[in-house]
């Protein structure tokens, strides 16, 4: 991987006088991905043509526009001054979102049905399956090929990681940068998912995202521990560059702001409200976190999301025992969450469970929690987020499936003074506006870019 603080001098493109162009990969339907979303949207603002790329699923438009941020990019003082145009290289330009599916000859071989390749012969196909995973993001990255090329690649998480490459070294054969940077957003060898991978992929997965890190140009990362982590598990020389994903200034509501959450539910203005925000999955303590709330003396719960356990969380809303006390709301834009949780009095930020990948995680709900100036309940094992939140009093652990514990948790939080409430919130709001919003550490990562498609790094 190149030095991550300068690009390797190299010569630059002859399509100076154009806008450059980069490309945001997720491979995700794109439903509700706030990060890449904010990636693309913050490179247009700047002035790139920018496309924002997902994989294609039914009911979802294959084409879309998104304008660009509406938020100023903050500048830094102790940043390096930046290259001509850095922040204004054009006038902002629309994103262009599309769904693509997989495609060539990889495609046939997604599937083991009765008609499948895989199921005549499956000895081959297993041995297919082996070396050639992950079969399903390759596929779609041969559609990618369609797209114009770029001169920069933003892969989010190792799906989009894998295709990047190719796509860079297509690109740089015709003339443009060709730069990837990997986004690492995950510790997939310490995640629930790694473990429940079969031996082979246990042993073929270290080998990929290996190659995938060599072959990027630069990393960023979501925050310090997986950063860290990244650091240390590839021996690189420099840190990822941390991008945290919380909100822009630009969606922290103001005080005052209606109250989105009680007028949904008529939750009365004296009871508080305990948020639950994000998947309800079938290891996420959502049922659990309902249970707690209806210990507490006065107080209800609320579900805003998705997920499989939606129909037991409506069952328990017309349950005549938690009556005014449970309500389960349908998923809101990403940009619009921090909105819906401005008048909660606390939100669960909850891991399903204790492995490498939950304690390094700061999901979207903390950041958006702590922007609304809202304090949590994070998870016992949460070590990132609890060093966010308690340093300054904004929230507490608690074992994420056990309701007494919720309980109590629940309890230090609610049971204090207006003023000491006020003044909680007060310090929640100013830590994200100061050091965590997404417009105040975005532009080291366009100066970051804007260097590596100035002077690009030699072709590999």
């Amino acid at each position: 991987m190149a030095d991550q603080g300068a690009a390797t001098p190299g010569t630059s493109p002859s399509h100076d006088e154009e806008a450059p162009r980069a490309v945001v990969l997720v491979n995700d339907s794109l439903r509700a991905y706030s990060r890449a979303n904010r990636f693309a949207r913050s490179l247009a603002a700047a002035g790139w043509t920018t496309t924002l790329v997902g994989v294609a699923e039914e009911g979802l438009p294959a084409e879309e526009r998104l304008p660009p941020a509406d938020w100023p990019i903050a500048e830094q003082a102790d940043a390096s001054p930046a290259p001509d145009g850095l922040l204004t290289a054009a006038p902002p330009r629309d994103v262009r979102l599309v769904r693509l599916g997989p495609s060539g000859p990889l495609a046939g071989f997604l599937h083991g049905g009765r008609r499948g390749p895989l199921h005549r012969m499956p000895g081959l196909g297993g041995t297919l399956r082996t070396l050639g995973w992950p079969l399903a993001a390759r596929a779609w990255g041969h559609t990618l090929r369609q797209l114009q090329p770029a001169d920069l690649y933003h892969a989010c998480g190792i799906g989009a990681a894998v295709v990047a490459p190719d796509l860079a070294r297509r690109a740089r054969r015709r003339g443009r940068a060709g730069q990837v940077v990997y986004d690492y957003i995950d510790v997939v060898q310490g995640s629930d998912l790694w473990f429940r991978y079969p031996r082979w992929r246990r042993a073929t997965f270290p080998r990929v995202e290996g190659a995938a890190v060599r072959a990027a140009d630069a990393m960023t990362s979501v925050n310090d521990e997986c950063a860290a982590d990244a650091k240390e598990r590839w021996k690189l020389t420099r840190m990822p560059l941390v991008i945290y994903n919380a909100p822009p200034r630009a969606e922290i509501p103001p005080d005052g702001a209606p109250d989105l959450l009680r007028t949904a539910t008529g939750i009365p203005s004296e009871r508080a409200v305990v948020l639950f925000i994000g998947k309800f999955g079938v290891d996420r303590p959502v049922l659990e976190a309902g249970d707690a709330v209806l210990r507490l003396r006065d107080a209800a719960f609320v579900a805003l999301g998705y997920g499989p356990r939606e129909a037991e969380l409506r069952a328990r809303d017309s349950d005549p025992r938690r009556a005014g006390r449970h309500f389960t709301l349908p998923p809101v834009p990403p940009e619009a969450v921090t909105r819906w949780s401005a008048t909660a009095d606390a939100t669960l930020v909850l891991a399903p469970g204790d492995n490498l990948n939950n304690r390094y995680m700061t999901p979207n709900k903390l950041w958006e929690s702590l922007a609304a100036g809202v304090p949590v309940v994070v998870g016992e094992h949460q070590v990132a987020a609890q060093r966010i939140v308690e340093p300054d009093g904004l929230g507490v652990r608690a074992r994420a499936g056990d309701v007494d514990s919720l309980t109590a948790g629940l309890r230090t939080l609610l049971d204090v003074s207006e003023a000491d409430r006020r003044a909680r919130s007060e310090r929640a709001r100013r830590l994200v506006v100061e050091r965590y919003a997404w417009d105040v550490t975005i532009p080291s990562y366009l100066r970051l870019v804007r260097e590596l498609v100035v002077r690009p790094a030699v072709s590999r």
